[in-house]
């Protein structure tokens, strides 16, 4: 049990350094993100300003708590795989 408890511990300091990490690194684009960014770049930054206005204000409403959002990506599924059973 310490043995596991000792690993599960090694487990998450590994996780903070390597989350720490990616933080700090900086995302490399290819170059069609650029070019859509030299297009598009101060659009997004004013949606971005928009966004950030909507979150604080529901922070606000919402004692000071982000809102829970959920994000799916799915991907490679043909018509009629995705279903209830019954």
């Amino acid at each position: 049990m310490k043995r596991v408890l000792l690993s599960f511990v090694s487990l998450l300091c590994s996780m903070s350094v390597m989350t720490a990490y990616v933080q700090a690194a900086e995302i490399v684009h290819d170059a069609e993100y650029y070019i859509l960014e030299a297009q598009n770049g101060k659009k997004w930054a004013a949606d971005d300003k928009a966004v950030d206005r909507k979150l604080a204000e529901f922070k606000k409403k919402n004692n000071d708590n982000p809102p829970n959002i959920l994000y799916i990506l799915v991907d490679d599924i043909g018509f009629g795989d995705m279903g209830s059973r019954s």
